[in-house]
């Protein structure tokens, strides 16, 4: 099921309508073949009138009967195509960058100047600068500048309750580059499969797996449109290696590992690393986080690994953790803090690498203890698992 407060339903609307006009209930239909779910009549509603405003698609009469129907506008044929275009995964000149502060306003002012359209273009109208996303406010606590004044917005809330916010997703990099180096070097890895990703920084794990063994190749996997244009614009690869974005929720695993282009680029016969970092707190529901994580270490041949790190408030003052828990108990939060128990779970039928599962700043870290940050300005554990059968 995709999150509706994190994934745009302004792509699936558009490819919905892109083989003919429809009326209500037969987009509605297209739109769960299309995603296996649909959203709520109120928000679906919001989405359209949205497309509406941004000159995308309109409302119609069929001619000679009293039936409206919905049907894209030129502008949204455009879109569409250009969407399309990134999704197959050409590799044509795109023009260039996108800015993160492009409001959907100006956007639909130069679609109605008639100004050309490219891929990245297109893709900025699908953005939803009105919700704050993981991946940019991740980008934002990182001093980075690919995000929007909701995303500080819900940054700077999480770090007046939590201060030491920012010093965690530093140390959630440093974890991913340390676990990376192990892959690629000691555990001689060369695929890996990097889902919620976010957006594209210095280090990121095809760079630090190709400085080891340039022939690695790394599928990148999340679900913001706008990881999307700036990974078409940033990632690049060794000649001998490859690295991939695919735009899609680590709700719909199967879709990830049977994408054709993910099957293109990882041969699932052979080792792969599977990269979990700062993602399965998002999903609140256990049971759908395990699940998730079951199915995709279903999918991974023997000699494969799991890497995870995850929210904890373990390590938090106890008015702190009670503030957290209360937040996620009134739908105030979208990330959901686990036990290390909880933790745990996600390595059933794996055998723990040492130094097994801890502070995720004190994995295999070479910083002298009393150098190393407070765990609970870290707030979270990290593991690597190896599957051994």
């Amino acid at each position: 099921m995709i999150n509706i407060y994190s994934h745009t339903w302004r792509e699936p609307i558009i490819r919905a309508l892109a083989d003919g006009p429809k009326r209500w209930a037969e987009l509605c239909s297209t739109l769960r073949e299309i995603e296996g779910d649909a959203p709520g009549d109120g928000y679906i509603n919001t989405e359209l009138r949205s497309l509406q405003e941004l000159g995308l698609l309109e409302r119609r009469q069929v001619k000679g009967t009293h039936r409206r129907v919905y049907a894209l506008t030129p502008a949204g044929e455009k879109v569409y195509a250009a969407v399309s275009k990134a999704v197959g995964n050409d590799d044509s000149d795109a023009g260039g960058s996108t800015d993160a502060d492009r409001t959907l306003d100006e956007a639909r002012q130069d679609s109605a100047k008639g100004l050309s359209m490219d891929e990245l273009e297109a893709r900025a109208l699908l953005i939803d600068t009105t919700t704050p996303h993981p991946a940019r406010r991740y980008n934002y606590l990182l001093g980075g500048k690919d995000n929007f004044a909701v995303d500080r917005e819900s940054g700077d809330q999480i770090e007046r309750v939590f201060p030491g916010v920012r010093i965690s997703v530093l140390e959630g990099r440093r974890y991913l580059q340390r676990v990376v180096k192990f892959l690629a070097g000691e555990a001689g890895i060369d695929q890996f499969l990097d889902i919620g990703t976010g957006l594209p920084t210095a280090d990121n794990t095809h760079e630090v797996a190709q400085r080891i063994n340039p022939s690695s190749r790394v599928v990148y996997v999340d679900n913001d449109p706008m990881v999307m244009t700036h990974s078409r614009a940033l990632l690049t690869s060794t000649p001998e290696g490859r690295s991939y974005y695919l735009e899609e929720d680590l709700r719909n695993p199967d879709r990830i590992i049977n994408h054709p282009d993910v099957q293109a680029v990882i041969d699932f016969d052979k080792p792969v690393a599977l990269m979990l970092v700062a993602v399965l707190h998002f999903i609140r529901d256990d049971a759908e986080a395990y699940s998730v994580v079951s199915y995709l270490k279903e999918q991974l041949p023997q000699g494969s690994y799991v890497a995870i790190s995850h929210l904890s408030v373990d390590t938090f003052p106890p008015d702190m953790a009670a503030f957290h828990h209360r937040q996620a108990e009134e739908g105030k939060t979208d990330a959901f803090a686990r036990t290390r128990q909880q933790f745990f779970h996600f390595f059933d039928d794996l055998k723990l690498v040492e130094p097994g599962i801890v502070v995720a700043s004190d994995w295999r870290s070479t910083v002298p203890l009393d150098e190393r940050p407070r765990h609970q300005d870290v707030a979270g554990y990290g593991a690597v698992g190896f599957k051994d059968r």
